[in-house]
């Protein structure tokens, strides 16, 4: 491998996320760190069996475990919300969070404004939050609701199901009419 202008040249460790899934007229956005490798295999966001993801968008929404990737992304689309990461693309040996390196930053900025019904920003986790944070530093204020909720991931087990699911109802709120508030 080798480096052209300090950049890695077919480095086999960069990664790319995905695009967003967006509908028409979304109202929050939920955003992630990064795809999982498992979530990567599958090609679908929160695609690990053990993330608890999609079982709070079923429990909210009925968006998850008894339907397949498609139709899950469209009911959240149904009800107004759009997912994406913080990080666009990235070098990362495990699918730790931690070990996320050389970090490119999705276009937040430019997503708000193409759609700007978009209330809230929520962040599946801390990690999210501090990549977004990262990002947006120096930047102006993107007037929007920022958000923080406990991570769906596995590894995050210092919160049991039914608080994690309690803290994410916060979602409803931006949902409906009005602002938000």
């Amino acid at each position: 491998m080798g480096r052209i202008g300090g950049m890695a040249v077919n480095d086999p460790l960069k990664m790319h996320g995905f695009p967003p899934v967006v509908g028409q007229g979304p109202r929050v956005l939920i955003l992630g760190s990064f795809p999982s490798g498992e979530s990567r295999r599958r090609r679908e966001y929160y695609g690990h069996p053990r993330n608890q993801f999609w079982r709070i968008m079923h429990d909210l929404f009925g968006a998850g475990l008894n339907r397949d990737y498609a139709e899950r992304t469209k009911v959240l689309m149904h009800h107004g919300i759009s997912l994406w990461d913080s990080v666009k693309t990235c070098s990362r040996k495990t699918s730790a969070d931690s070990r996320i390196r050389d970090a490119e930053y999705n276009d937040i900025e430019g997503f708000l404004k193409a759609h700007p019904g978009i209330r809230a920003i929520f962040f599946d986790g801390r990690t999210a939050a501090s990549l977004f944070e990262r990002a947006r530093r120096g930047k102006p204020d993107l007037h929007v609701a920022r958000i923080g909720l406990p991570s769906t991931s596995p590894a995050y087990a210092a919160m049991n199901y039914e608080d994690k699911l309690e803290k994410w109802k916060v979602i409803k709120q931006y949902l409906k009419p009005g602002d938000g508030s």
